[in-house]
C-alpha cells in the first residue's frame, strides 16, 4: 500500500510525538540509506539522527501557530523570517537592506591579520544592500581602534551616525 502523507497528516502536529512521526514516515519513504549515501556526512555517527530530530522539532515549533500546511510549512522554510548569515554566505546574493550587528574589533578580530582581505570582504557584505546598510556598534562590548580604516571609510562616505541609547 502506498503511504498517503495528506490522508494520515491532514493538518500540521500538534505535538511531538506527530511531528517526529510525520518526519520518520517520510524518512521511510525516501529511502534512510539512500538519503545516507547521498550525503557522506551522514553516514558517520549520528548526524542524520540530529539531523531528524531538529526536522522534527523545527516542524513542530513551525506549526504551533497555525491550522493549515501552506502557513506551516512558510513558516518551515523561514519565508517571512529575517536572514542571518556570515558574510561568506552572502556572496552572490542581494537584499533590500543588509544590517551589520557588531561592527567592531571583536567581531572583525581577523581585520588586523590581514587588512585587504577583511576589507574586501567588508565591501562583498557591504554590496549585497539594494537600498540600505545599517551598522551596529555597541561600546560597552568591543572597540573600533583595530578596526578604525572601516569607519574612515565610511565616514568619507557620507554615512550618518545614530546613537540610540
Amino acid at each position: 500500500m502506498a503511504w498517503n502523507p495528506h490522508a494520515d497528516f491532514p493538518i500540521p502536529p500538534t505535538d511531538e510525538a506527530t511531528s517526529r512521526s510525520l518526519v520518520n514516515e517520510v524518512l521511510i519513504f525516501l529511502g534512510r540509506d539512500h538519503l545516507a549515501s547521498a550525503y557522506p556526512g551522514y553516514a558517520n555517527g549520528d548526524w542524520l539522527d540530529k539531523v531528524v530530530d531538529s526536522a522534527a522539532t523545527h516542524l513542530f515549533e513551525s506549526s504551533q501557530h497555525h491550522v493549515d500546511w501552506c502557513s506551516a510549512l512558510d513558516a518551515y522554510e523561514g519565508l517571512y523570517a529575517v536572514p542571518l548569515m556570515t558574510i561568506h554566505k552572502s556572496k552572490g546574493l542581494e537584499y533590500h537592506t543588509v544590517i551589520f550587528v557588531g561592527l567592531d574589533d571583536g567581531a572583525w578580530w581577523s581585520f588586523s591579520n590581514d587588512q585587504i582581505e577583511a576589507t574586501a570582504g567588508f565591501f562583498v557584505a557591504f554590496t549585497r544592500a539594494k537600498q540600505r546598510v545599517i551598522f551596529t556598534y555597541c561600546a560597552v562590548r568591543g572597540t573600533r581602534t583595530k578596526i578604525a580604516t572601516l569607519y574612515q571609510l565610511l565616514g568619507k562616505a557620507g554615512v550618518q551616525i545614530t546613537s540610540v541609547q
